[in-house]
């Protein structure tokens, strides 16, 4: 799961649609995403990847709105990795960076691998000089979601990052199970070969997320 947080108006759910070739709902104002959005993407050596939007971020967000929309952001404290938006076009962008770190830690979020993704590129006559101290060196790519500047870059860091929490497995089931572990390898990670043997049995070699492989081996033969 790759969760998208920011400041509001800052272009997340147009970088959800850039990413995921999905049509969430996009609108220039306050709260314009009040429940969490999740679309389904596959990555290249990765697999079947989760992008959620959440609602954007204030200033002195009240305790009260914290909690309201708590379960909107609940998808954070799943996430394998985090899309900070900052709009490149706004100055307060590291007011709001401040901002958007203040509020998760305050929630108890723990620390998630994260990029800083720098949007709306397209509307800067310069790009923005910054210093990686200023977001704990933490990755920063440049990208206009609406233009697709910068996406490719961007799905590959993300992928760079997914694949540290991948395993390789190799499992040997009958064939008639093949239906089941197809599904559940889909759902976390992706399938590199798969050879079919002539006493009924299908070896296959996949990349998967580590949270499921003991579940999993646990399941079928693996080596």
């Amino acid at each position: 799961i790759v969760a998208i947080v920011g400041y509001t108006n800052a272009g997340k759910s147009t970088l959800l649609n850039s990413l995921t070739s999905a049509h969430a709902y996009v609108e220039d104002r306050l709260f314009a995403t009040l429940d969490p959005t999740a679309r389904k993407a596959f990555l290249p050596g990765i697999g079947s990847v989760i992008f959620t939007d959440t609602v954007g971020f204030i200033r002195e967000m009240p305790e009260t709105l914290i909690d309201a929309f708590r379960a909107t952001l609940d998808e954070i404290n799943d996430a394998d990795c985090l899309l900070e938006v900052l709009d490149a076009s706004d100055p307060n962008y590291l007011e709001h960076h401040k901002v958007i770190s203040r509020i998760l830690q305050n929630m108890a979020i723990s620390c998630r691998p994260k990029i800083i993704v720098f949007n709306k590129i397209d509307m800067v006559e310069t790009v923005p000089v910054l210093s990686r101290d200023w977001f704990d060196d933490y990755p920063v790519v440049m990208i206009s979601a609406e233009k697709k500047i910068g996406i490719e870059n961007l799905i590959e860091m993300v992928g760079k990052i997914l694949k540290r929490n991948r395993e390789s497995l190799n499992l040997t089931v009958s064939y008639q199970n093949l239906p089941q572990i197809e599904k559940e390898i889909y759902q976390h990670g992706y399938i590199e070969n798969i050879t079919y043997r002539m006493d009924g049995m299908v070896e296959i070699r996949c990349s998967i997320s580590r949270e499921v492989t003991g579940r999993i081996r646990q399941r079928y033969f693996s080596s």
